[in-house]
């Protein structure tokens, strides 16, 4: 939404909010997804890596639908997650 908002592209914004926001499910990150979130920074930064706290977050909750995280980022390949790259 805020590289909408930043290049002020109102009509991608709307088709975005109109046709793509309803097929979404929103889920709610709960006290499990914080915890693992806490053990993975624990384990990361005693390995010499430092990762985001929102990527840590997402992780876990990727981890807890049991769900794969499209990302191009190699931060992730140190957790215990599904992941491929769409380049």
């Amino acid at each position: 939404m805020r590289g909408f908002l930043k290049a002020k592209a109102t009509r991608k914004r709307k088709t975005f909010e109109d046709d793509l926001m309803p097929l979404l499910e929103w889920v709610t990150l709960i006290d499990a997804d914080w915890q693992q979130a806490a053990v993975w920074w624990a384990e990361t930064r005693s390995q010499g890596k430092q990762l985001s706290d929102v990527d840590l977050l997402i992780a876990a909750l990727t981890k807890r639908l049991d769900a794969t995280l499209i990302t191009s980022d190699e931060d992730f390949a140190a957790l215990s997650i599904k992941r491929e790259t769409w380049r």
